[in-house]
């Protein structure tokens, strides 16, 4: 069975290089695409799916804000089973001040390549981190580029997503500080 993975915004498939499965599990990474102008999230989920193929059984696990993409996909293709990892399955779980920030549509007004360099706030957002994993981030980051990261930060704080997915399985930490529901 494959399991497609979705790694989450500022970062790419190396957020999982630890993750082991199964053997009967095919590891699949859906790398992040360019966004068309004004895309809506719903249809870069789809142009982000075309490699998910619906004859055999497969599960989708994404990361935070792969989570939210990952939850988007399944609505038109049903997995077996939804991973989501340190994310929100619907947008009454967004935390207030990304509602906010959508509603003031900040991500217009902040330039992109301030989302490029790390610094305390966001360490502090994406933290805990040890050495390693700060400089992993830090890396990853600074590849990312600055349109997509404006992009999905609009879209996150506008997304509308109701609907609790099918097959949901969520794993989240307590020091999450992006989407923490505790």
């Amino acid at each position: 069975m494959k399991a497609y993975f979705i790694s989450g915004l500022g970062c790419d498939r190396r957020a999982f290089q630890r993750i082991v499965l199964p053997s009967e599990y095919e590891i699949v990474h859906l790398d992040w695409l360019m966004p068309e102008d004004n895309e809506s999230i719903e249809h870069y989920s789809a142009r982000l799916a075309e490699p998910i193929g619906i004859t055999e059984p497969f599960v989708l696990v994404g990361l935070s804000f792969g989570g939210m993409i990952a939850v988007e996909i399944s609505k038109f293709k049903k997995p077996h089973k939804l991973f989501l990892i340190s994310s929100i399955a619907t947008r009454s779980s967004l935390p207030a001040l990304y509602k906010v920030c959508g509603l003031l549509h900040l991500d217009k007004i902040v330039p992109a390549k301030w989302l490029r360099y790390p610094n305390i706030a966001l360490y502090w957002v994406f933290g805990p981190l040890t050495q390693e994993t700060k400089l992993l981030f830090k890396g990853i980051l600074f590849e990312t580029d600055p349109i997509f990261l404006k992009w999905a930060l609009g879209v996150i704080a506008r997304w509308k997503s109701t609907q609790l997915p099918e097959q949901l399985i969520q794993i989240h930490g307590r020091r999450d500080r992006i989407f923490n529901p505790f």
